[in-house]
């Protein structure tokens, strides 16, 4: 009997709507939140300003938080209680490499490691991309405070980040999903049809470019008109990175992201 996805993690760059959609999904699945202490960190303003000199505090800060729930999640039955959380742990990686020195990164290292031994597996991983500039769109458009002064280079580079270690994760099933086309938050197609793949992804990873809603319903128009129209007749978008394609096992060739210059007052 093949068991059903109960812990679900969603994932994705700042602006993704990684914790729209958790808080979507556990609101419809009756299931717990989990949700990353993001505005809790008392350095991530001093981070968006001088990252250079605020990368450290802020990192750790993160990891240990991020730790402390995950410990409370182990005490949880899986098998009967469901979450979503709207962060992996080993995401930290990310983080870590594109922002500390090589002094800080040892020393993280070192912390990581042993931390990383306790951490629950997920049934189910959800990577949602969407390109640079619609990244900054959304959190402009969201305007917290600290993120004001963030800049396009951080954000592609954070980006690149992304795409290199999901590319590359494969500690649990994963879902790649380009959300450039669609909008689970005010659309119900949108956030029913991306459920229904979460919830029946069981094995390896698969890229998936969602067909917008207005495209979906479109299609099912013409079919009704004319039953021998293929439902592949209208494309979704492309995919974001050369190589990619919607349902695919074949990960793209992307390059290793370059650290950006980090920022100093």
């Amino acid at each position: 009997m093949t068991r059903e996805n109960r812990y679900i993690v969603i994932e994705g760059v700042i602006g993704a709507g990684k914790t729209s959609l958790t808080r979507l999904l556990a609101e419809r699945m009756g299931a717990a939140l989990l949700l990353e202490e993001v505005e809790e960190n008392p350095f991530l303003k001093d981070f968006y300003t001088d990252r250079g000199r605020f990368a450290f505090q802020t990192q750790m800060h993160f990891l240990f938080s991020r730790y402390q729930q995950q410990r409370e999640l182990r005490q949880q039955d899986l098998f009967r209680e469901k979450t979503v959380s709207d962060y992996l742990f080993q995401k930290d990686r990310i983080f870590a490499n594109l922002n500390l020195s090589d002094k800080e990164l040892a020393l993280y290292e070192k912390v990581v490691g042993w931390l990383e031994l306790e951490v629950t597996r997920p049934d189910v991983v959800v990577y949602l991309q969407a390109n640079t500039d619609t990244l900054l769109e959304r959190v402009a458009k969201r305007g917290r405070p600290f993120e004001k002064d963030m800049d396009r280079q951080y954000m592609q580079a954070l980006n690149d980040s992304y795409n290199y270690f999901f590319f590359h994760y494969a500690e649990a099933p994963t879902l790649v999903v380009n959300t450039n086309g669609i909008d689970f938050v005010n659309d119900a197609d949108d956030l029913k049809d991306l459920e229904e793949r979460i919830l029946g992804h069981r094995e390896g990873t698969v890229y998936y470019t969602p067909l917008p809603s207005k495209e979906r319903r479109k299609i099912a128009r013409r079919s009704e008109s004319d039953p021998a129209t293929p439902e592949s007749a209208e494309p979704g978008a492309a995919p974001l990175f050369e190589g990619a394609t919607a349902d695919t096992d074949a990960p793209p060739k992307v390059a290793r992201p370059k650290r950006p210059r980090k920022s100093r007052v």
